[in-house]
C-alpha cells in the first residue's frame, strides 16, 4: 500500500513537471513564430528566472 502511495505522488509530480513543460513549450513556439526564437528563449528565460524568485521566497 505505502508503495503504491508512493508511486502515485510520484507520478503526480511528474504530471506537474510535464505539464509546466508542455506549457513552457507551445509558450516557446507561440513567441517564436511572432517575434522570433531569440526573443522567445529570452523571454521564457527571464520568467522562469521570476518564478524561482516566487518559489524561493515562498
Amino acid at each position: 500500500m505505502k508503495t503504491l502511495l508512493l508511486l502515485l505522488f510520484s507520478g503526480a509530480k511528474l504530471g506537474k513537471l510535464l505539464t509546466t513543460a508542455g506549457t513552457m513549450l507551445v509558450s516557446l513556439v507561440a513567441y517564436a513564430w511572432i517575434y522570433g526564437w531569440r526573443y522567445a528563449a529570452g523571454f521564457l528565460v527571464l520568467m522562469f528566472c521570476h518564478e524561482m524568485g516566487h518559489y524561493i521566497a515562498g
